[in-house]
């Protein structure tokens, strides 16, 4: 038993150091974390038993916070643009741009079906080389992004900053090819606060992706009801998911979807710029 003045001095220390890891509470002064040792290739549990008094903060035990990318974290980048376009005429001949689509909040098979469907090719022709468009496209974007600032949106860093030292597991479902998803946020150097994810090479549903990176996170701190995971997106397709799975759906309208547009979520906000409204939007719950 490891033995400290406060519990979560020790669970700081590990979150600091950016390990990989699950924990919850088994008396009201013990914790028992679970480490994932990659080097070993095990999982090696601690418990952690406070000596003094502990600070509570158990609103966090549990609880998962994911986020959708463009629009709601950073500004919409060309640098995916043109990945698509590189695309297509790679794999499929077609000089075509996503925007002759209304391609906002749909994930990225979604938007090389429908933009090809739209130049006349049949479904069994694109499903027969979607993936390999899609290497195209990460290879397109990892040369692009290069010469590309990200910028982000108001208030996300530090209230990512925030949720991160609240020892909150922070994740992803976006319907951005996980590659192109990461090049995106280690550009803008937020990519360490996410842990786990659903993404668009993972399944064309925007959904399916968010109960991807449920079962994911589940690996991590164990089993989560639905009421305890926080989708935060900014438009309507994110909050269809959320309301499909059965999430609490927070609305962001920072992207192309007004707040009125976004009303059918559980709340909407202006921006992520206000970090305790939506840090006490999670604790509450």
């Amino acid at each position: 038993m490891n033995r400290y003045e406060d519990i979560y001095q020790f669970w700081d220390r590990i979150k600091e150091a950016n390990i990989p890891t699950g924990y919850y509470k088994t008396s009201s002064n013990v914790l028992k974390i679970r480490i994932h040792n990659f080097l070993f290739g095990n999982v090696m549990w601690y418990n952690v038993e406070a000596t003094g008094q502990t600070q509570r903060r158990d609103h966090t035990l549990g609880k998962l916070v994911l986020f959708d990318i463009d629009g709601t974290l950073i500004r919409n980048t060309q640098a995916h643009k043109i990945a698509f376009s590189s695309g297509f005429k790679q794999v499929y001949g077609i000089s075509a741009s996503i925007d002759s689509i209304n391609h906002h909040g749909l994930t990225d098979q979604q938007i090389i079906k429908e933009v090809l469907s739209k130049h006349g090719l049949k479904e069994k022709v694109i499903e027969e080389k979607i993936k390999e468009c899609m290497e195209a496209m990460v290879n397109s974007f990892r040369g692009a992004i290069k010469t590309e600032e990200i910028y982000l949106l108001p208030g996300v860093k530090p209230l990512l900053e925030t949720l991160h030292k609240m020892g909150l597991l922070l994740g992803l479902v976006t319907g951005n090819l996980q590659e192109i998803a990461e090049g995106k946020l280690r550009k803008a150097s937020i990519y360490h606060y996410f842990k786990v994810g659903g993404f668009g090479s993972d399944a064309p549903q925007r959904a399916t992706m968010l109960k991807i990176a449920i079962d994911r996170a589940s690996k991590i701190i164990g089993k989560i009801q639905p009421q305890d995971v926080f989708l935060f997106g900014d438009t309507i397709y994110d909050v269809m998911a959320g309301k499909q799975v059965g999430v609490n759906t927070i609305a962001v309208a920072t992207g192309s979807y007004s707040e009125e547009m976004l009303k059918d979520a559980d709340i909407v906000v202006s921006s992520l710029e206000d970090t305790q409204s939506i840090v006490n939007i999670i604790t509450r719950t």
